[in-house]
């Protein structure tokens, strides 16, 4: 097996975190929840018993994976990974694609070096893998694809999970698009959607009775912290989660639960929040199977498989850019 590394630096934290905080509602985007710390607590989260999500596209993956490796069959693929997490699920695609020879290098993507290191580690230490080349990118997922885009030969980008819900409706339309820029035709995109669920489902998914979702996101507090000398009191937040109906939303963020100064010491600047104000970390979009192929004809692609579980909890659609 060769290993190589591309190393691209990520947007400056400080200044997305300026930015975020000094806005009239404060956001941080959701890719700073994703340190070291951050990746094992989300790796926690998706053992819960109210996490499917996970469990679901594992069993999608072990069903559909030879149907998918399949329209590669004879065709050697890059398989360019957004957000590897543990490895686990691109390790099931990759197993299939090794079996008729469709595969010769993996690029996982991922703005921590932890995640990349985890996920290359699962895939690398199994002989099955051994002339495989991987290339690791440590970058945000566009600008690690712009890279990974330059590679000749046929592509098939991963970006599995929910991680596309993050963006929202329109940003996800946009972001797949530029996504296609970096694709030639006849490339494919594996793309992770979840689905309607009930109000009840969602809300204890994002709640959970462990409170390991609320250590997740307060870990972008400890974050800040450690990382920009910030003063954060973490007991001074709580986690909140809450599900939209009419728009297929859920909001996750931080609401603060006293009126407080918190000061940012390597940015030299100071932040109020009033009792009850909202940090907003994440807009988790939700999905109707029925939306899917206007969707993908949206943004450029054209819906080639839709993969489901058996609750129809949850879809792993093959796009292809025509």
């Amino acid at each position: 097996m060769t290993v190589s590394t591309a190393s691209k630096v990520a947007e400056d934290i400080g200044k997305v975190v300026e930015q975020g905080l000094s806005a009239p509602q404060k956001t941080l985007p959701f890719w700073l929840l994703y340190d070291a710390e951050g990746s094992k607590l989300f790796d926690l989260i998706t053992t819960l018993p109210e996490y499917t999500l996970y469990r679901q596209e594992l069993e999608i993956l072990n069903t559909f994976a030879p149907q998918i490796a399949g329209r590669f069959s004879g065709r050697a693929v890059k398989v360019i990974d957004l957000g590897p997490g543990n490895g686990m699920k691109a390790k099931i695609l990759l197993e299939e694609l090794i079996k008729i020879r469709g595969m010769d290098w993996y690029v996982p993507i991922d703005v921590c070096q932890q995640a990349l290191d985890i996920a290359t580690e699962r895939i690398s230490s199994d002989p099955k893998f051994s002339m495989l080349v991987i290339r690791l990118v440590r970058a945000e997922y566009l600008q690690g694809l712009k890279l990974a885009g330059g590679f000749s030969g046929r592509k098939l980008v991963l970006f599995l999970g929910s991680s596309i819900g993050n963006y929202g409706l329109i940003e996800s339309m946009n972001f797949l698009k530029e996504v296609r820029s970096y694709l030639q035709s006849g490339d494919y995109l594996l793309l992770g959607l979840d689905l309607e669920k009930t109000p009840e489902e969602l809300e204890a998914a994002y709640n959970d009775s462990a409170g390991v979702t609320a250590r997740f996101t307060k870990n972008i507090l400890t974050r800040i912290n450690r990382e920009l000398d910030g003063n954060f009191v973490l007991e001074k937040f709580e986690h909140n989660a809450r599900y939209v109906p009419a728009l297929r939303i859920v909001l996750v963020g931080l609401r603060s639960l006293a009126d407080q100064t918190v000061r940012v010491g390597k940015l030299g600047r100071e932040f109020n929040f009033a009792t009850g104000e909202l940090l907003h970390l994440e807009t988790c979009q939700k999905y109707n199977l029925e939306h899917i192929q206007g969707f993908a004809e949206a943004c450029g692609y054209k819906l080639v498989l839709t993969c489901t579980d058996p609750d129809f909890g949850f879809a792993d659609t093959l796009w292809q850019v025509p």
